[in-house]
């Protein structure tokens, strides 16, 4: 009995003494928002201690809706080798961009053997930007805390100084 009991206490100090161990070890957690940044011990005490020190990370992605400019054959006339003329039956350029999409202008091309109408409209496209944080420890703000700022772009590129 005496020996399941040593055996019991054995395990049960090395658990606690494994799990003190990990909580010292741990990465310090900043927030902003919802998105959260984790920072190793090391990096956590330069922060503390160094002025002017900073550490940066992708934290996730954003959908964020560009609008960009489309070309749209719109109405086309041609005179074949008989010399007959030949119109085209206008297309509806909403129909192949979508119905989101805003008229900008129209420009006709005139040629020898006919002409072609073109329509420039501007159409949503929705693309990912990644998101960062930066957790900076900078004089410039007149205190001894460390600041989260979030950013669409890399702030601090690995080749910058730290």
């Amino acid at each position: 009995m005496n020996k399941k009991k040593i055996l019991v206490i054995t395990i049960l100090c090395i658990f606690c003494i494994g799990m003190v161990m990990g909580a010292a070890s741990a990465s310090h957690t900043f927030k902003k928002g919802k998105y959260k940044l984790k920072v190793s011990d090391k990096q956590y005490k330069k922060l503390k201690t160094k002025d002017q020190y900073h550490v940066s990370k992708k934290v996730g992605t954003v959908k964020k809706t560009k609008w960009v400019t489309k070309k749209v054959k719109i109405y086309e006339t041609w005179i074949d080798s008989n010399g007959r003329l030949y119109k085209s039956k206008s297309w509806n350029p909403y129909k192949k961009l979508g119905y989101k999409a805003k008229y900008v202008k129209s420009v006709t091309k005139y040629y020898d053997d006919g002409d072609i109408t073109w329509g420039y409209y501007k159409v949503p496209k929705t693309v990912k930007k990644p998101v960062y944080l930066a957790a900076i420890h900078d004089s410039r703000y007149g205190d001894h805390k460390i600041h989260v700022e979030k950013y669409d772009f890399n702030p601090y590129p690995k080749n910058s100084r730290q």
